[in-house]
């Protein structure tokens, strides 16, 4: 009974400092490849992303990306290619240590396009289109320490009518309380 009492605190006490460790919020930024099938082209892209924990091991994230690139049409024509995406996602914490841990989620994403086909120096075509569409997302963090992290993230965003954008990319990121 005596020994009863000090092993119920000391594991209350445990219990509390990893579910504290869990409620942490984290942003991360990073950079990416970015391949869009629909335009058969790749290119950089920067993404941001805050993430909390909502409950035990789900997790829910606000994020967004921005890429810009240009590709020609075989002609003299050139398309400049901009997009802009936010994304919000639920991520499921699939494994995690002192200093790691896995997610997968899947979420919503909102993609603006913005074409402009350069014809010559005097003139250019606008195009600008904003798409719905659903994610799935991957992402690795490794703990530098208590606050600092890096990472790798994956996702696949799916806008209907073979239009997937693929991004694969790491990051640096912070938590706190």
């Amino acid at each position: 009974m005596k020994i009863g009492l000090p092993l119920l605190f000391l594991a209350l006490l445990f219990s509390q400092k990893i579910t504290a460790q869990r409620d942490k919020g984290a942003v991360r930024l990073g950079y990416a490849i970015g391949s869009f099938q629909i335009e058969s082209v790749s290119t950089g892209a920067i993404y941001a992303e805050f993430s909390k924990t909502f409950t035990g091991p789900m997790l829910i994230a606000f994020g967004g990306s921005y890429s810009k690139t240009s590709k020609t049409d075989g002609t003299s024509n050139t398309k400049d290619l901009q997009t802009f995406s936010l994304r919000l996602n639920a991520y499921f914490n699939a494994f995690e240590n002192d200093w790691q841990q896995l997610y997968i989620g899947a979420g919503v994403s909102g993609r603006q396009f913005s074409e402009d086909w350069v014809l010559d120096e005097n003139r250019a075509l606008p195009e600008s289109a904003f798409k719905p569409g659903g994610l799935i997302i991957l992402n690795y963090d490794f703990f530098i320490n208590d606050n600092w992290m890096i990472g790798a993230q994956a996702s696949g965003e799916f806008f209907g009518n073979e239009n997937t954008i693929f991004l694969l990319g790491a990051h640096l990121g912070f938590r706190f309380d």
